[in-house]
């Protein structure tokens, strides 16, 4: 998303809402020491940001604007765009990934205001929702949006695993807008200049997940689904009180290689202007890497949601299980925020509008007052149960 200046673009945002969609611009190998290292990958079909680009030729959204008025995924929504439905299908001038088994991955994409300007859609979950990470060896070019929500932490790798969940917002990832606090204050805490130039220079720095490639996975192609759900949570938007699903994914491949040269040599596609200079992961993207955490609340699927009774028009289908849902806050008026107990709950923003031309903002330094974070449920093994402080 690109504005003549942060503050248009902080009024535009205001009114219309964030309208910019996300996806996975490249993924990255981390070094042991946090550092990036090799070649960057690209998705599927990926289409760089040249003087022709437009955000429909990368982003896919689940259920689509078109204008059927559904707020629900069905059985028969596609988990990849068109164009990222069959495997290695990459352009030759930007080439898949190369990890090896156990290589610790971030994949990076731009925030697009869903991180620092968190005031201009009601209704959403704190910290710009989560991210899936799963992977399979054996992809399914008619693999549908709900098939993937059975994978578990736990699934083998044909069938198709749950790698990882993180927090949209990485902790240090910003826009450069000279309107949001929260902007300025990363860009003070986290500079991010070009290369060349001085560290006052300003640069965005893009978000990233953090997953790890498994340890058992064998030479070869590997598919890895990228699916961020970033719901409107229910009777918390006056316009729609049912909620809304919102979900985008961006579908890769990447080759597991057995040999660690052939990272370091391996070649990076054509040269892009305007990537994010930043040579390093988040410090803690090994303890975002361990986490498989599923979040209570319900308006964010998982294993145990039940597809078969969604309807275009009603509430999200209870879980398929027998067991009852882990509970939800019951403060008045506070979602449901994903949450890892002992970690401090996800914060929220609450906007109130009136009919005149001021917006005012009503922001909670650390989200609703008495919101209790629900119980997440941990799939994993051994230290892959670790809950990282913030999620």
């Amino acid at each position: 998303m690109r504005f003549s200046s942060p503050y248009s673009a902080a009024a535009t945002l205001l009114f219309a809402g964030v309208s910019a969609h996300t996806w996975v611009e490249q993924m990255s190998v981390i070094g042991d020491n946090g550092t990036f290292v090799g070649a960057p990958g690209y998705s599927r079909g990926y289409v760089p940001r040249g003087p022709d680009f437009a955000d429909a030729k990368m982003s896919y959204l689940l259920p689509p604007n078109d204008g059927s008025g559904r707020i629900r995924i069905s059985q028969a929504d596609f988990l990849c765009r068109p164009e990222q439905r069959n495997a290695n299908s990459n352009p030759p001038d930007w080439p898949q990934l190369r990890a090896l088994p156990g290589s610790m991955v971030a994949a990076k994409y731009l925030e697009n205001g869903h991180v620092t300007l968190p005031a201009t859609q009601m209704g959403k979950p704190g910290s710009g929702g989560l991210i899936y990470i799963y992977a399979t060896t054996k992809p399914n070019p008619d693999m549908k949006i709900p098939d993937i929500f059975k994978w578990t932490a736990t699934g083998d790798l044909a069938t198709g695993r749950l790698l990882a969940v993180n927090n949209y917002d990485d902790g240090r990832c910003y826009q450069v807008n000279g309107a949001s606090e929260m902007s300025v204050a990363r860009q003070k805490e986290f500079p991010n200049p070009p290369a060349g130039q001085p560290i006052t220079a300003t640069h965005e720095s893009w978000c990233e997940t953090d997953f790890q490639i498994p340890k058992d996975a064998q030479a070869g192609s590997m598919a890895v689904y990228w699916v961020w759900q970033w719901p409107t949570l229910a009777s918390m938007n006056p316009n729609g009180p049912l909620g809304k699903d919102e979900m985008y994914t961006t579908c890769s491949d990447v080759q597991i290689v057995n040999d660690a040269s052939t990272i370091n040599q391996a070649v990076s596609g054509k040269v892009l202007e305007g990537q994010d200079p930043r040579k390093e992961a988040v410090k803690n993207f090994q303890e975002r890497i361990a986490n498989v955490t599923l979040p209570a609340n319900p308006a964010f699927y998982g294993p145990n949601s039940n597809f078969s009774a969604n309807t275009s028009s009603g509430a999200p289908a209870p879980p398929s299980s027998a067991t009852s849902p882990p509970p939800v806050p019951s403060a008045p008026g506070a979602p449901g925020a994903p949450s890892v107990p002992g970690a401090p709950p996800m914060s929220f923003t609450t906007l109130t509008r009136t009919m005149s031309v001021t917006v005012t903002r009503t922001l909670g330094a650390a989200g609703l007052t008495g919101a209790a974070a629900p119980t997440g449920t941990t799939q994993g093994q051994g230290k892959r149960s670790v809950r990282p402080r913030g999620y």
